[in-house]
């Protein structure tokens, strides 16, 4: 058999592989797309084996590309590292984060998360549902934000003076179980 090529450094004359070998022992001529395959200094080839046939459909020989992707996958690898993200350790349940162009937007943003979360359009919501809405942001620290209260008041259609009531009823309850309390 007569195979050369640089990538593999073999030379006219050099033996089959044992990949070839099987296959003519077991006289099974597919072609063979996209394999793996290890060369003895540690480089390693995406390799691709092409079965030549005659008119009549017999095997008459060979020919096989490799290609060294040894490099890439060493890429592969660092673009993997740099790409890999975690999931947020955290006792609530974000699972993104906000990148607000100014702190109205940011607000906006948390409020609109937990009108999606109560499942009921502001209007319509008995104070039970208000309150779990004022906890969820509270919880999410909306209420470090100036001009909070004043904005989820609009949103809920109460008075400033009854979103300070829910956070003040809202913090009470959270310190009672225990959980974090933002401060005034």
């Amino acid at each position: 058999m007569g195979i050369a090529g640089s990538v593999t450094g073999r030379t006219a004359g050099s033996p089959p592989t044992n990949i070839l070998l099987r296959a003519i022992r077991e006289k099974k001529y597919d072609d063979l797309i996209g394999y793996r395959s290890d060369l003895p200094n540690g480089r390693i080839l995406k390799s691709s084996t092409l079965f030549i046939k005659d008119l009549s459909g017999e095997t008459v020989g060979c020919i096989c590309f490799n290609q060294d992707i040894t490099d890439l996958l060493g890429a592969k690898l660092a673009l993997e590292g740099i790409c890999a993200t975690e999931p947020l350790q955290r006792t609530c349940d974000d699972t993104s984060e906000y990148y607000a162009a100014d702190p109205t937007r940011m607000l906006e943003n948390l409020v609109d998360e937990a009108i999606k979360k109560a499942g009921q359009v502001p209007a319509l919501m008995h104070k039970g549902q208000k309150l779990a809405l004022v906890r969820y942001l509270e919880e999410k620290g909306a209420f470090l934000v100036k001009g909070a209260v004043r904005y989820v008041a609009s949103v809920l259609g109460v008075s400033s003076c009854t979103v300070y009531s829910y956070v003040n009823e809202v913090r009470a309850e959270m310190q009672l179980n225990g959980d974090v309390v933002q401060p005034d």
